[in-house]
């Protein structure tokens, strides 16, 4: 890679609800790299409501570390003095925005509104009310009365978007012109009107040809946005225009409304960026210039999104269950038996509740005992599952996939990272052996690079390449195809590494197994199915089937995955020791079950307390590679004999 044409020193920022992450990026031997960084408390809310504070704090550390003063007189040195102290430049990116309001209006009930929900999983939002001119589900077109009631229920909202869609392109004028005047009407009527907030977007996503119609009737009341129609015919849906408008909109937001930033937005270098939109230029980069299939996932305090990118498509998703303050949502949604069902203890739904209300309200403890980071393991497996299910049929395969977010950062250790995906995903290819690569973005380089990229291209590919790229890899995973029986033989897998060291393992299905290829090590995997097919493999962010090139390992290595689907047993007792028996594969924990089927509370057994050492994904506040691979460990072939049931 060239070297970059106009060094600078640049501090990035990334302020979230609970952490602000704040990142020393300079030119080393002439690419920007990551020199140091720190995780400190956010700001955002009483008594600072200030994200500069924690900034500050962020830069005073860092400049501890480095021997270089950033922070002079209680602000950031902006840009160097002659004497080298300070930074050239400042970048900002945020989660901390309010969710959208929005409002749909829509034709028909069950098409254009349904497909311009779709298009709203682009941006963190909430639909607040849909309106439509049929009865949901039953195709009758709505009374007088009906939509009297609607208005009068949409007009009591305090709106942040409108989306109007409907009608096929070239199709009929009337229903829309109808439609724009209840939207500019409701307009008129909602609490914003006349408050000197500015004009209410609306993103205008139905038939072309009465765009200009529906401009002229909602006149100045609204800020018009013109998008492509979501469904320009019957059996035809096109989201990308309304994506990007509605992404927008929410950027907008992001830059006007965020009143907490107001300190830092003068000394930025670049606008403030929305988190999403930052790790969306990444994920689009590395599909688009490395050929990948990117499944890049963000469990945050309140949200998580989940971005699906390859050549020539791009899926942003954004569903509304957190870690921490969101975990009330998910709950809601897929009830506390379905986090229980992960747990390899017993635990009454009363105590696993007053759990989670406790890290809602106390959301900057980090789990300090067994349990309960067993239980946001079992979080963070819903919280992948409900948001992946939220795509329905956008739902796409996938061979690149990153992991960020606090819930994984701070996880004591990289097999919780591996087991939440693996157990949440579905595989890429159930009818082939799937295999994708897992990285582990634990310092928010994702978001960070996309948020630098705005400004500096050049340092963003460098950051991006020699340390996002080289110092996130967690593992490379490798799934059969499924329906082979517990016991019968799946693969037969062969590692050559670079030293000429060779391995040789044979997977059954039920077995979950880990291979050690330490970070640094290079080889080629070979994948023969049983029956005899070949598959060739190299490890890597550039390997691909059917290809044979030297490879770079990861903190866990390889993991192959036959484990049978679904993946819990129906027995209880079987179950939790299943679990039990996937964490030890991966090394996470050792022997056997330790707990009875006497429900306990999180923290109260004998054996809780979380040891973190070799291979944490913790950090402290220096930059460096990840931890060394873990030590070998014994497949789990006791769980292969338990995991016949469904």
């Amino acid at each position: 890679m060239p070297a970059i044409p106009d060094p600078q020193a640049t501090l990035i920022c990334e302020i979230g609800s609970l952490m602000t992450r704040v990142s020393l990026i300079d030119v080393v031997d002439g690419q920007a790299r990551l020199v140091s960084r720190v995780e400190v408390a956010s700001s955002i809310a009483a008594p600072q409501r200030d994200a500069l504070v924690a900034v500050l704090e962020g830069a005073q550390q860092i400049g501890d570390v480095v021997g270089r003063r950033l922070v002079h007189a209680g602000n950031l040195i902006i840009p160097r003095d002659a004497e080298g102290q300070g930074v050239d430049a400042l970048v900002a990116v945020t989660s901390i925005a309010e969710p959208l309001n929005i409002a749909v209006a829509a034709i028909a009930h069950d098409v254009s509104a349904q497909s311009a929900v779709r298009a709203c999983r682009a941006v963190p939002h909430q639909v607040r009310h849909m309106l439509t001119f049929d009865a949901p589900g039953t195709g009758r077109i709505a009374t007088a009365e009906w939509l009297d009631r609607e208005l009068a229920a949409l007009t009591r909202l305090p709106l942040d978007c409108v989306v109007l869609a409907g009608g096929h392109d070239g199709g009929a004028r009337e229903p829309l012109v109808r439609l724009a005047h209840v939207v500019g009407l409701a307009i008129d009527r909602s609490p914003l009107a006349g408050s000197g907030v500015a004009a209410i977007p609306v993103v205008y996503a139905g038939n072309q040809r009465v765009a200009r119609a529906v401009a002229a009737v909602l006149g100045e009341q609204a800020a018009l946005h013109i998008a492509a129609n979501v469904r320009p015919a019957a059996d035809v849906e096109q989201l990308d225009g309304a994506r990007q408008a509605l992404a927008e909109v929410y950027a907008q937001r992001v830059r006007q409304s965020v009143s907490e930033c107001a300190g830092l937005l003068p000394q930025l270098s670049a606008p403030l960026c929305a988190t999403i939109e930052g790790q969306g230029i990444m994920a689009r980069y590395i599909a688009e210039q490395h050929g990948r299939a990117v499944c890049a996932i963000d469990i945050g305090g309140s949200g998580t999104t989940i971005l699906l990118a390859n050549e020539g498509r791009y899926v942003p998703a954004w569903a509304p269950f957190g870690s921490r303050q969101g975990n009330a949502r998910l709950v809601d949604q897929a009830g506390l038996a379905a986090l229980a069902r992960w747990l390899p203890f017993v635990i009454d739904e009363r105590t696993l509740w007053h759990h989670l209300l406790n890290v809602a309200l106390r959301p900057l403890v980090a789990a300090a005992t067994r349990e309960a980071a067993l239980i946001d393991l079992a979080l963070a497996r819903e919280i992948i599952r409900a948001a992946w299910e939220a795509l329905g049929d956008e739902a796409e395969s996938y061979d690149f996939v990153i992991a960020a977010g606090g819930i994984f950062a701070h996880a004591p250790h990289p097999g919780h990272v591996a087991l939440a995906v693996l157990d949440a995903l579905p595989s890429p290819d159930p009818d082939a052996t799937a295999i994708f690569d897992l990285h582990l973005d634990a310092f928010g380089l994702l978001a960070s690079s996309g948020a630098l990229a705005r400004s500096d291209p050049a340092a963003a590919l460098s950051l991006f390449e020699y340390d996002l790229l080289q110092n996130t890899p967690l593992a490379t995973c490798v799934i059969p195809p499924a329906g082979g029986r517990v016991g019968k033989p799946a693969l037969d897998l062969e590692l050559t590494l670079e030293n000429g060291t060779a391995q040789r393992i044979s997977v059954a299905y039920g077995d979950l197994v880990r291979i050690p290829a330490a970070a640094g090590a290079r080889g080629t995997l070979t994948i023969r199915q049983a029956g005899g097919s070949r598959v060739l493999r190299t490890l890597g962010r550039r390997g691909r089937e059917e290809r044979e090139e030297f490879i770079d390992g990861s903190v866990l290595g390889i993991i192959v995955d036959a484990r049978p689907r679904p993946l819990l047993a129906a027995d209880d007792a079987e179950r939790r020791d299943a679990l039990w028996q996937w964490l030890v594969a991966l090394g996470v924990e050792q022997g056997e079950l330790p707990y009875d089927a006497v429900a306990i509370t999180p923290g109260a057994h004998a054996a809780s307390e979380i040891v973190v050492g070799h291979g944490s994904t913790r950090r402290d506040r220096e930059t460096g590679a990840p931890g060394e691979a873990l030590p070998p460990e014994t497949p789990a072939a006791a769980a292969r004999r338990r995991l016949g049931r469904s």
